[in-house]
């Protein structure tokens, strides 16, 4: 069995991630000049660009998010209750969404240059800060209270605690929650599309598509902007696997455990149902385009969703978890443009975007499960296999019953990943491919606000659905 998985294993990450990777690089004679753009000077402000947007964003969302946590942590009111509600929703919403909030938001205060580099830095930071701010209120849940108390007790101020009390004591969950965002930052794609204006105001992730999509194909250029993106995403990692390391590794492991199995609220299943049949009747209502649209993203995203959570179990019984990590260290477009290079459209493209969804997507996974199938019961499956039962049966009876609302979460938010992405799927979106995100994409880049706007509504209440479903009966067990 584990013979078995291992090759599987190794199979999926050869075909997944490394051979099309090194053909990408590899490729003989299209990069012949690729060193000469690696130091372009267009090249290399696509580079500063990318760097000083993500640094301007991080600090105005550490301006913002540490401040808003400590407040929210030390305030009890209904107010704060519903702020940090409203929280733990926003920051998983799609790209899209962000888009609408900006350009509404520019167009109440009649800024004229809407489309602009002023405009990705705003996105970022209001989709940024919620993600910050649910990750420090869970270092803070750590915190000693007695400890707090005692320094207060002293006359600190609010500055005083800041300096040293909350710095000291949450300083590597902050390190951990800048260093993932700065990942999101680096890999945005759609923001800087939709709201940068165009080239040459685009940052890495964007100058990659473009290289490849604008009436030709430098794969040269594609290249270098690619090596750039990767060395910026492994000294992200590398940083994240350092203080996964230190003597506070369980922290912030757990601060992934608590956000994904934590403290979603029941909702009545009859509300539910009755969601979904109006969910089916507007479906029938819908254009033929955007039903389409909708159709194929969801049954990609079924798929993805199933694939992710199968592929990280596999992993996990070989023994070798490091390979489902191994996706965290490339960006979507680098990975799908790889993809795109070394596959091209030989195979359908609801497949190939399948197989990228599930290499990238499998950290997610990892991270969620992992930790908790270490915890497995052990000596009440070997007493069960010891009066017959099967071992698959004796995990079934023992193990299944605490680690499935857990996986049906993962699976639903993994499902909302998939139907809002983007730069895994734009570059096989041809003829009847064409899922939901591309396609509200697609009517944004058209100035078809109307149409856009009601297909991002759509996929919000679509994924927001599914996670509330597999949710549906939390406090009941």
């Amino acid at each position: 069995m584990k013979l078995t998985s291992r090759i599987l294993v190794l199979l999926i990450s050869f075909l997944g991630l490394v051979y099309p990777v090194v053909r990408f690089v590899m490729r003989d004679s299209s990069y012949q000049n690729w060193q000469q753009w690696f130091f372009e000077s267009q090249t290399l402000y696509t580079v500063r660009l990318t760097l000083g947007l993500t640094l301007i964003s991080l600090m105005l969302s550490a301006l913002i998010a540490i401040p808003m946590a400590l407040w929210l942590d030390q305030t009890r009111t209904l107010f704060a209750r519903w702020v940090r509600k409203f929280l733990e929703v926003f920051w998983v919403f799609p790209s899209f969404v962000y888009v609408f909030l900006v350009l509404a938001v520019l167009k109440l205060f009649r800024v004229e240059d809407i489309f602009s580099l002023r405009s990705v830095v705003f996105a970022w930071v209001l989709a940024g800060v919620p993600f910050i701010v649910v990750t420090l209120l869970t270092g803070l849940r750590d915190l000693d209270v007695r400890e707090r108390e005692a320094i207060q007790s002293l006359g600190a101020n609010f500055w005083d605690m800041l300096r040293y009390f909350f710095l000291p004591k949450l300083k590597r969950v902050i390190a951990s929650s800048f260093l993932h965002q700065s990942w999101l930052y680096l890999t945005s794609f759609s923001l800087v599309v939709l709201l940068s204006g165009g080239p040459p105001r685009e940052t890495l992730e964007v100058g990659i598509y473009t290289a490849t999509r604008l009436g030709h194909v430098n794969y040269a250029h594609a290249l270098a902007l690619s090596l750039w993106q990767i060395l910026f995403v492994l000294i992200i990692r590398v940083g994240l696997k350092l203080l996964m390391r230190s003597e506070v590794k369980k922290e912030i492991e757990q601060v992934g455990i608590e956000w994904f199995s934590g403290s979603s609220q029941s909702y009545s299943k009859k509300i539910l149902i009755g969601v979904g049949g109006l969910a089916l009747s507007v479906l029938f209502l819908l254009p033929a385009e955007l039903r389409d649209a909708l159709i194929t993203g969801v049954t990609l995203s079924g798929w993805v969703s199933c694939g992710v959570i199968s592929y990280a179990l596999l992993v996990y019984l070989t023994g070798w978890r490091g390979l489902a990590e191994a996706g965290a260290w490339i960006s979507p477009m680098v990975l799908s443009l790889a993809w795109w290079s070394a596959y091209g459209f030989d195979y359908s493209p609801i497949l190939l975007c399948f197989g990228i969804q599930v290499v990238l997507l499998a950290p997610w996974a990892s991270r969620i499960l992992y930790p908790l199938l270490d915890r497995s019961r052990k000596l009440e499956q070997e007493a069960l296999q010891s009066i017959g039962a099967h071992p698959l049966r004796s995990w079934l009876w023992v193990e299944w019953p605490r680690l499935k609302q857990n996986v049906f979460w993962l699976a639903g938010v993994i499902f909302g990943l998939s139907l809002a992405e983007v730069s895994t799927v734009i570059l096989f979106s041809r003829g009847g491919f064409e899922p939901l995100s591309v396609w509200i994409q697609n009517q944004l880049m058209r100035f078809q606000l109307d149409q856009a706007f009601y297909g991002t509504l759509l996929l919000m209440a679509v994924s927001m659905g599914a996670i509330l479903w597999v949710r549906r009966d939390h406090e009941a067990r």
